[in-house]
């Protein structure tokens, strides 16, 4: 008997539970991303990202960013995509006063995507797919990363790196996220999506095999349960012995 299909993943898909299982399928295919050897500091600044910027942002008072936390976050950005030396110098040149200024400016106005993006693009080395990480790891449930893997499932043609074309991508993420919550018993998230989108992409790009996680079941198709295969089993016996 044929095994059961993989899915092929599309952001067109409706079911949050596939969406769930290429959210589920993030470790996987980024330890493998990471096997290159000049993704291999990426494991550790990936789970700062994920895990800790936004909380070292949040118990700040008022919320606002250090240059740290910009050279950090420029490393992460750079590592995980293509690496372009000159802007981690030009992300150091911004002066203490002006990166406090203009995150605490950001963080203030965060119902306004707009605005957040312009404040934060006042920087050096600053545009809008760097702005997206930085107002994605302080408010992930507002905000998803401009990462190229995932503007290209969402948007059709050549990626312009621009606020315009972001906030589009910002738009539909934020739509997937609204959908998926309504039929789903969680709450997902733009940056949520936006990490489906990637790890998708990049399990095609790197050969993983999602068959083992990602499967479709037929319509109507149910698995019986272990009382029903008992009784299917007597049922059997019965009818062998008449």
């Amino acid at each position: 008997m044929a095994g059961k299909k993989a899915v092929k993943f599309s952001f067109l898909i409706e079911d949050p539970k596939i969406w769930k299982q290429y959210k589920e399928s993030y470790a996987v295919v980024f330890q493998k991303f990471c096997l290159n050897p000049k993704k291999r500091i990426l494991k550790g600044l990936d789970e700062w990202f994920q895990n800790e910027f936004g909380k070292e942002i949040h118990e700040r008072n008022p919320h606002h960013l250090v240059k740290e936390d910009l050279k950090k976050l420029m490393e992460w950005k750079l590592t995980r995509g293509k690496f372009r030396p000159r802007l981690t110098q030009m992300i150091a040149e911004n002066k203490e006063e002006d990166i406090r200024t203009y995150s605490e400016e950001a963080f203030k106005n965060i119902d306004d995507p707009k605005k957040c993006i312009e404040r934060l693009c006042k920087l050096r080395a600053v545009g809008p797919a760097t702005a997206s990480a930085i107002l994605t790891a302080y408010k992930p449930e507002k905000y998803a990363f401009m990462a190229d893997e995932a503007v290209q499932s969402v948007l059709s043609g050549k990626i312009d790196y621009t606020l315009k074309y972001y906030l589009k991508f910002l738009d539909e993420v934020r739509l997937k996220a609204k959908q998926l919550s309504a039929t789903d018993d969680t709450t997902w998230t733009p940056h949520q999506i936006e990490i489906c989108l990637w790890t998708a992409a990049m399990a095609t790009k790197l050969d993983v095999n999602m068959s083992n996680e990602v499967k479709e079941e037929k319509p109507g198709s149910k698995r019986k349960s272990t009382d029903q295969l008992e009784t299917s089993k007597k049922a059997k016996k019965v009818k062998s012995k008449n």
